[in-house]
């Protein structure tokens, strides 16, 4: 699946749902249109905007994305265009800790090979288990 797509599914389902963010809108509103003609990709837009942080329905709107876009290049070139415009609002959020949390204001963008840890306080190693996603700590 295209990267781009999952990315451009997560801020569909979290970012425009919340924000009034004109490039983001924009995107929303190209994608609402295409999906006006198929009900059952509407679904899944509508039901990823209910439940921005279920993977499940993020995912399968990336999927949905992905489908559209490769049977019509046109549109994907299309949503790459709008992201590239929506992307600076979509990575300027602010973010605050307080107490004993933890900001981790390092970006991490493009695909990434091997692990990624963001923590507060490690204590001992970390050792990523073999062919999960999941750390073994």
């Amino acid at each position: 699946m295209d990267p781009i797509m999952t990315t451009i599914a997560a801020a569909l389902a979290k970012e425009a749902v919340t924000s009034g963010k004109q490039a983001l809108g924009k995107l929303l509103e190209r994608v609402k249109e295409r999906f006006a003609k198929d009900p059952g990709s509407e679904i899944v837009l509508a039901s990823a905007q209910e439940n921005p942080d279920d993977t499940k329905w993020v995912d399968a709107l990336a999927r949905v994305l992905d489908r559209t876009g490769e049977a019509d290049p046109e549109f994907a070139a299309e949503l790459r265009e709008l992201w590239a415009a929506a992307k600076p609002e979509v990575h300027s959020v602010e973010q605050t800790a307080s107490g004993h949390g933890v900001n981790n204001s390092n970006s991490i963008s493009g695909k990434v090979i091997g692990n990624v840890v963001q923590a507060y306080k490690i204590t001992g190693d970390i050792h990523g288990t073999a062919g999960t996603d999941q750390p073994s700590w």
